[in-house]
């Protein structure tokens, strides 16, 4: 999920934010006539300005499900979201992935992006309730991983390591903005971006800085897509 963004104060995220949210079910209904009622009813009640830990939780846990990328993206495309349709060049670019993840012995790594450490451990906390992380065994819940510049660097290191080949664990990488431009994790298939980010701003009026959870810009949401 890729939030928008803007410069500044968020001006350009606000405008993208209008084309996501504040739409109707009914208005949802024709926008995305292929999906269930009950999809247009969650649309219709999403809050711009808080990030949805349940809808991250729901969308690592669907990944997980579906087996990786490739049979993701085609998910994706039944249901009418993805460009490229059932052939051509999306079915393509489905079994490069495919191939990629099995030259890699499993589904690729998800790497979600969150504004800051509390953010972090709200969605570690969820995913470890549910059956797909939670109990799923040991292994997989050892692979559900933070990063943020407040860990130890042997913690941060963590996130280049790779799950045993074949295992069925899926690592999860929750990251704030460090993982956008400082590091580099190479085997991250599938993006999750809450398209928020706390931003130092300046009050000269009350003579202090004071962090602010804002919208990314739409040059940071590019970098995080990868």
């Amino acid at each position: 999920a890729q939030g928008g963004g803007g410069g500044g104060a968020g001006g350009g995220g606000r405008e993208v934010a209008g084309e996501l949210f504040g739409l109707s079910a009914a208005a949802n209904a024709l926008r995305f006539p292929s999906l269930p009622p009950r999809v247009h009813e969650c649309l219709a009640s999403l809050d711009e300005d808080a990030v949805n830990v349940q809808l991250i939780v729901d969308l690592c846990c669907w990944y997980k499900h579906m087996g990786g990328v490739a049979r993701a993206l085609g998910d994706v495309r039944r249901c009418g979201l993805g460009g490229g349709g059932q052939g051509g060049q999306g079915g393509e670019e489905s079994r490069k992935e495919e191939a990629a993840e099995e030259a890699e012995g499993g589904a690729l790594a998800v790497l979600v992006f969150l504004p800051g450490t509390r953010e972090i451990t709200e969605v570690h906390e969820a995913l470890l309730r549910t059956s797909a992380f939670g109990a799923a065994g040991e292994l997989q819940r050892e692979w559900v991983l933070p990063l943020h510049g407040g860990l130890p660097p042997e913690e941060q290191r963590r996130v280049f390591d790779r799950p045993p080949s074949r295992s069925g664990v899926v690592k999860v990488v929750l990251s704030t903005n460090v993982a956008e431009t400082s590091v580099t994790i190479d085997d991250v298939g599938f993006v999750v971006d809450s398209g928020r980010v706390k931003e130092e701003r300046y009050y000269p009026d009350r003579r202090m800085a004071a962090l602010e959870d804002v919208w990314v810009s739409r040059a940071s949401a590019k970098q995080r897509r990868g």
